[in-house]
């Protein structure tokens, strides 16, 4: 590994401290980094910069705001018909097809990519959808439809995290058995100022 584009050594002073950003940020979102930029066996470089940015929009903004937002519409405009009888939209099998494969075959980059196709098909469904609209408009059944889809979406996307991810799975499977269903109370991932 270089560090911001240089050999790590004692004169320069710029060793990393793995457990103190671990502290900082978690060992999943230091795990995620290390995954998703540097592919698996390879050389890479660590930088500081791309770290935080990455955690802020990609675990923060992505993954974070998603969970949010689906549990909390869950809350508001769901009951528990949406966390049954559950059915993976054809669209995000499609995205998650290779995911599998690239887990065993060690391309974690190339899984984590598609798991964010996968949130990123989610959002475009929220935005194009707008249950908070169908909800207020009295469209249960179009709420119910998007609410689970939004929640198959959610379950998929957690298996997939278990090896990358472990103790975000966790939070993410808690949440997701919850009875009834809340919003988290706190960010999976609280964003770091820039």
């Amino acid at each position: 590994f270089t560090v911001d584009g240089q050999k790590i050594s004692k004169s320069l002073g710029n060793a990393i401290d793995p457990v103190a950003i671990a502290e900082e940020y978690s060992s999943d979102a230091l795990r995620y980094y290390m995954l998703r930029e540097i592919p698996f066996g390879a050389d890479g470089d660590f930088s500081t910069d791309r770290l935080k940015q990455r955690y802020n929009a990609e675990l923060a903004n992505g993954l974070g705001n998603f969970v949010s937002r689906t549990l909390n519409m869950i809350e508001k405009f769901g009951d528990d018909t949406v966390t049954q009888n559950i059915v993976t939209p054809q669209s995000v099998r499609k995205i998650l097809a290779e995911t599998s494969n690239n887990i065993e075959s060690l391309a974690f980059d190339k899984a984590l990519e598609s798991i964010w196709q996968a949130i990123a098909w989610a959002d475009a469904l929220i935005e194009e959808t707008k249950p908070w609209e169908l909800a207020k408009a009295g469209d249960e059944d179009n709420v119910a439809n998007v609410l689970q889809q939004l929640y198959a979406t959610l379950v998929a996307i957690n298996e997939y995290l278990l090896p990358m991810l472990p103790e975000t799975h966790e939070k993410i499977a808690e949440l997701l058995t919850a009875s009834p269903i809340r919003k988290p109370a706190n960010p999976l991932f609280q964003r770091k100022d820039v």
